[in-house]
């Protein structure tokens, strides 16, 4: 039996998000994560989706909220099991 993904707030996501925004706007001024395909990769990892082979436009965006609830999950997983 598989171990179930940790449930990540809205809240949380958001967080990730404007902390993902300062970074890119560090990178290059005016810069940040578009929020819907930053949330589509959360929500996709959040369910256990796979990483779709295709993206489409936004896909930086796509793929760092993808990475940044991947790590929140991992973080999660350890809590639970401390």
């Amino acid at each position: 039996m598989s171990t179930p993904i940790p449930q990540l707030t809205l809240e949380l996501a958001l967080i990730r998000w404007s902390v993902m925004c300062k970074t890119w706007g560090e990178l290059a001024a005016g810069h940040a994560p578009h929020l819907p395909a930053f949330l589509a990769g959360w929500m996709c990892r959040q369910i256990g989706a796979s990483m779709p082979a295709e993206l489409g436009q936004f896909r930086d965006s796509f793929r760092v909220g993808w990475r940044e609830a991947d790590q929140q999950i991992e973080i999660a997983s350890r809590n639970l099991h401390e």
